[in-house]
């Protein structure tokens, strides 16, 4: 099953941000807070933010750190 981002604009006392979710069956979820100057080659991203791009370029970060990712063991 794919993993589902999107962004969402919320308006705070007349000022808008947007936030980065990521689906987790059935529901959205806000990803956490977190800035990064840059990651390897990719340009600086954000959540949430001011600028809608700084959100898009967080959530192609998300996708592209977590392709590399294996699942060693799962605990419930």
């Amino acid at each position: 099953m794919m993993t589902k981002y999107r962004i969402v604009k919320r308006n705070n006392n007349e000022i808008y941000c947007y936030f980065a979710q990521k689906k987790v069956l059935w529901w959205w979820v806000d990803l956490p807070q977190c800035s990064y100057s840059g990651w390897k080659d990719r340009p600086p991203c954000e959540t949430p933010s001011h600028s809608q791009e700084l959100v898009e370029s967080y959530i192609e970060c998300m996708i592209f750190k977590n392709k590399d990712e294996v699942v060693v063991k799962v605990y419930e």
